[in-house]
């Protein structure tokens, strides 16, 4: 039996049969639900009874956990009274191959709008969206006779939205397909397609130990299938395959066909001798910027749909005096809701503008585009009355760009900061951290039953973020040796 959650599972983060195939079949490897994941099921929860409290005539069908056959004979029960509102509501096909359970069904008129409830704050980047309203539709009027009023979808930010559903006897098919093969599709991994996935210890360690080609920088997705498609099914195979024939080989890259190219082609035969050889290659001298005061700027936000207001939750700083002094940490977290999320944005711009006056105009390193993102984003957000984020974002240092990134090859999967620390040897002292992490811990800061326990958990992301900093200053001097 396909079900709507089945059309979750395939598409996010992004579309994905083989964790459809092992969710289905091997259910077994997926790893207990992390903090993080928790708090989105949480968070979700909350979303839907929060509405569902609108709602004090709704009646939910009778029937045992698990027991769809009697949810159907219930729902249409309720369906024949022409009960106002049914919450969960069970809808299953004729032939008993597809299910649906969708969160409200509301009266209006002779008809019923068919209504679900989600933490996501647009639709575009959630197909699955669409396709399940798509498929609670169908199911409605195989088992009622009549078209649903519309579908529709309340938004986590409380945005009621009607939505244009997805045709899904196609896709469905193409699950059912998926789910019943005989072993697990070939698929491509990818570090942020991947890391928030249940099967990822699975599914990255196997194509780590297989030399999968997915696993070295610069080789997407499309690469990597004409890759395989070639016999490279290692990446091993790829100094054997030459600079000029993996140069010249085209692949398909979402909606249009590229060409590997003499540059890219270069830089993926570089990673993949040092990743063989397990030895960094100097290409250039790293970048480095001005002697002197610098800061270390990192922030921890939460980019995922999960119904925070507070998008960047901890501005944090690290002041390097430059005269070997030990360095000096500054963070802010902000407080619940729209008033803290100003607050924060305020000190940070109020803490910066002090370090600017005392040092002059010194540099606020970072680590790849997320800062100058998100100091943009806050001054359409909140303003910069004073221009103090434009001198911030005018003062901002990439060092990945400026002093990793086609200056070193390192043997990693990834050249994010926790990976390339790992090779200039810096030690955390936190056993759990990472930026899924960071987000269910400040989510346990507002929710802190105590101030103790609040300031505990405060204790936790401070550290964490001043560690961030500390890796980036540890990354840059160690860069710096290698010239």
């Amino acid at each position: 039996m396909i079900v709507a959650s089945d059309f979750y599972t395939y598409y996010q983060l992004e579309e994905c049969p083989r964790r459809l195939w092992l969710d289905a079949n091997r259910p077994d490897l997926k790893a207990p639900p992390s903090e993080f994941e928790q708090l989105m099921f949480r968070k979700g929860q909350e979303h839907e009874q929060a509405h569902l409290m609108t709602f004090p005539e709704h009646v939910r069908p009778a029937h045992r956990p698990g027991d769809l056959a009697a949810g159907a004979d219930a729902t249409m029960t309720l369906l024949s009274q022409g009960t106002p509102v049914i919450y969960q509501g069970v809808l299953v096909s004729r032939d008993q191959s597809l299910a649906g359970i969708p969160d409200f069904l509301i009266r209006e008129g002779d008809a019923y709008v068919v209504r679900d409830a989600k933490l996501a704050l647009k639709i575009d980047r959630h197909p699955e969206i669409p396709a399940q309203l798509g498929l609670y539709s169908q199911l409605f009027e195989a088992a009622t006779d009549l078209q649903p009023a519309r579908a529709e979808v309340l938004l986590g930010d409380g945005t009621l939205m009607p939505v244009a559903v997805t045709e899904v006897d196609e896709l469905v098919s193409r699950l059912g397909t998926i789910m019943s093969a005989e072993g697990e599709p070939d698929e491509a991994v990818g570090w942020s397609k991947c890391n928030t996935c249940g099967f990822f210890d699975y599914c990255w360690t196997t194509a780590v130990d297989r030399h999968d080609p997915a696993v070295v920088p610069g080789i997407e997705q499309g690469l990597r299938h004409a890759l395989v498609a070639l016999g490279c099914v290692r990446y091993d195979d790829l100094p054997e395959l030459g600079a000029g024939r993996l140069a010249g080989l085209s692949f398909r890259q979402k909606t249009r066909e590229r060409q590997v190219g003499a540059k890219t082609a270069e830089k993926v035969l570089r990673q993949v001798r040092v990743l063989m050889s397990g030895k960094k290659e100097v290409l250039a001298a790293p970048g480095m910027p001005p002697a002197g005061p610098a800061v270390y700027f990192d922030i921890e936000s939460n980019p995922w749909d999960i119904g925070m207001e507070t998008r960047v939750y901890l501005w944090g700083l690290l002041l390097d005096r430059g005269d070997g002094s030990a360095p000096q940490y500054w963070g802010t977290i902000a407080p619940a809701g729209p008033d803290g999320d100003r607050a924060a944005w305020h000190a940070f711009l109020a803490k910066s503008g002090d370090l600017i006056e005392e040092f002059g105009d010194l540099p606020f390193i970072h680590y790849s585009h997320y800062e100058k993102t998100w100091i943009n984003q806050y001054i359409g957000r909140w303003g910069d009355e004073e221009g103090m984020a434009g001198k911030v974002a005018a003062l901002l240092w990439d060092m990945e760009k400026k002093a990793i990134r086609g200056f070193l090859r390192l043997p990693v999967h990834s050249y994010g900061l926790k990976h390339v620390e790992g090779c200039s040897g810096f030690k955390r002292s936190q056993q759990d951290y990472g930026s899924l992490w960071s987000v269910a811990r400040y989510d346990a800061y507002l929710e802190a039953a105590d101030e103790a326990e609040r300031k505990a958990v405060e204790g936790e992301l401070r550290t964490y973020n001043q560690e961030d900093c500390a890796a980036m200053r540890h990354v840059l001097q160690w860069a710096s040796g290698l010239g």
